[in-house]
């Protein structure tokens, strides 16, 4: 780090300018993407599958002739 950038604050949680100020008067917009997330959070936190402790790996399921996920490009082939 050179002496230029020891002198910038770079840190957010430190500022208090509009830079990370919050307008908690939520317009419509605003409260219709608090509820989006308000539903987001309770699924993830009511459906295990959005939990998983290890990642999928694209290797065949045991007793299936599928694998735990399936990778496509974007017009739906392998």
């Amino acid at each position: 780090m050179n002496r230029a950038d020891a002198a910038r604050n770079n840190n957010a949680y430190c500022q208090d300018s509009p830079l990370t100020w919050l307008d908690w008067n939520l317009d419509q917009e605003r409260r219709e993407l608090l509820k989006f997330v308000r539903v987001l959070t309770r699924l993830r936190r009511e459906q295990p599958v959005f939990r998983r402790r290890r990642f999928f790996q694209g290797r065949p399921i045991y007793g299936a002739e599928i694998k735990d996920i399936y990778w496509a490009n974007p017009m739906g082939r392998k």
